[in-house]
């Protein structure tokens, strides 16, 4: 729960609304993961965040994608 109202407006509206913010979010993430030799690896990570709420302006969809490679050494 949000303490303020928001003070966006959605479209149409002319007046800001009392109604409390409410949100629902969703995440999930995908990682595929390869060991190259002994000391290096590479992975690829897919992660996606869907936030719906009553207020359009805090509504969106976000996709982040990575690839990375880890070197692994020891003293």
């Amino acid at each position: 729960d949000y303490r303020h109202p928001s003070t966006y407006l959605d479209p149409g509206d002319f007046t800001l609304s009392d109604k409390e913010r409410q949100e629902h979010d969703v995440g999930v993430e995908v990682v595929l993961e390869r060991q190259v030799t002994d000391r290096i690896g590479a992975s690829l990570r897919w992660r996606f965040r869907n936030n719906e709420s009553n207020r359009d302006v805090y509504e969106y969809d976000r996709h982040r994608i990575g690839a990375f490679v880890t070197i692994a050494w020891s003293n």
